[in-house]
């Protein structure tokens, strides 16, 4: 009981007891940095080039009604992280009034992490909680590309 917060307000009384006693207002930082960069080129009367790329990194720490280390746990608290990265390029050719060529290339990249509080903390062992077993996060799936 003494992880739970002290109670900072009157509350309320009924027959079940005391509740709603509990007050918080905890801030919610978020920090994003992103940018685009988009050029466009026209090569000749009949060639044009254009190409875009967008970048986002956010970080964001959605705070839970009680404070860590009872959380609850909730999907909609911890530790966020979202990265985000796009390239775009797009070339066209005229041939003939009636005959145009235009090829078009895109890529897209997000990365996208999400922790409740405490996840790189093995609590239950902390607090004298048997049988509960602790892994270590990781990412659960991991890709890569490369040329040879």
């Amino acid at each position: 009981m003494d992880l739970f917060p002290a109670p900072n307000i009157q509350g309320s009384q009924d027959v079940t007891g005391v509740g709603n006693n509990y007050l918080t207002n905890p801030i919610e930082p978020d920090t994003t940095n992103q940018f685009d960069v988009r050029i466009d080129h026209k090569i000749s009367d009949s060639d044009s080039i254009f190409g875009r790329f967008s970048f986002s990194n956010n970080h964001l720490t959605p705070p839970t009604a009680i404070p860590p280390p009872l959380d609850g746990a909730d999907f909609a608290s911890g530790d966020f992280l979202n990265n985000a990265r796009n390239l775009v390029i797009s070339e066209t050719h005229i041939f003939t009034p009636r005959t145009v060529n235009e090829l078009r290339l895109g890529y897209s990249r997000n990365r996208s992490e999400r922790l409740q509080f405490n996840s790189d903390k093995n609590l239950s062992a902390q607090y004298g909680i048997g049988g509960i077993p602790f892994v270590q996060p990781t990412a659960a799936c991991r890709s890569s590309m490369s040329t040879a």
